[in-house]
């Protein structure tokens, strides 16, 4: 008869072999677990890492882009405006000279005859009367500017609104308006056509200068506008300081080589 098998006809020599094999096996078994694991957790570290990377890039390109975007938006929109603003005059100047240059001689005669029933001269002491009212205008409702200003900001946007170099031109462009107006009527009569062609031009200048100024006024009332001018004029005096920094350390500096010298 075949012999059975039995856990009892094992000798403890082998059952301790084969279990000190299950154990080593175990680990083994452990330790590629825990490296397969580790390999996993790095590799997933690393593509988080990589993913973070690449979705950071990704945002400051587009950040960079849509800030590049949008002032080269607003450039184009800026010089849009310019030309629209300067087309609409230089259209008008160039259909007068037009008419002047067609209308010539006839209006040459008219306004000679004008001159020498002085009617011309009223009329030009007429504007430049009305320049120096709109003068008075202007300053009046530059006081009350200022007001509103003093009262709802502060003592710095108050500097910049006095500062602030289109109001200034403003006012001593009125104000040559006005004297060219008055030194005009003293002019001879054979010259009546340009005398009239120059009160016309002051008068519609005046109309462009006013136009100016509301705008230039109402973007004052804005307090995003008033900020930004007094931190552009603060990075130009930071600037300037750095500039000054610069000079005294060079100075400094060759000073002390000279000495060492």
């Amino acid at each position: 008869m075949p012999r059975l098998f039995s856990i009892f006809s094992i000798p403890k020599l082998d059952i301790s072999r084969l279990a000190l094999r299950c154990r080593i096996t175990l680990r083994h078994l452990r330790r590629k677990i825990r490296q397969q694991t580790d390999r996993f957790r790095r590799f997933r570290r690393r593509l988080r890492r990589r993913t973070r990377q690449q979705t950071l890039r990704l945002l400051l390109v587009a950040t960079v882009r849509l800030r590049r975007f949008r002032v080269w938006s607003q450039a184009q929109i800026v010089k849009v405006r310019f030309v629209r603003r300067a087309l609409i005059p230089a259209l008008l100047v160039l259909a007068a000279s037009g008419l002047v240059f067609r209308h010539g001689i006839q209006w040459q005669r008219a306004t000679e005859t004008l001159g020498n029933k002085g009617i011309l001269s009223q009329l030009e002491i007429a504007v430049g009367a009305a320049m120096l009212g709109v003068i008075g205008i202007v300053f009046s409702l530059s006081i009350f500017s200022i007001q509103q200003a003093a009262e709802r900001g502060t003592t710095l946007t108050l500097r910049e609104y006095a500062r602030d170099w289109v109001f200034r031109a403003v006012y001593w462009t009125l104000a040559l308006f006005a004297f060219l107006a008055m030194m005009s009527a003293l002019q001879k009569n054979e010259s009546g056509l340009y005398r009239a062609c120059l009160i016309f031009g002051i008068l519609a200048a005046s109309f462009l200068i006013l136009k100016i100024y509301f705008d230039r006024a109402m973007q004052f009332l804005d307090p995003h506008f008033t900020i930004t001018k007094v931190a552009k004029r603060a990075t130009k005096l930071l600037k300037r300081i750095q500039r000054i920094e610069r000079a005294v350390q060079s100075e400094v500096r060759y000073q002390r080589s000279r000495r060492r010298t």
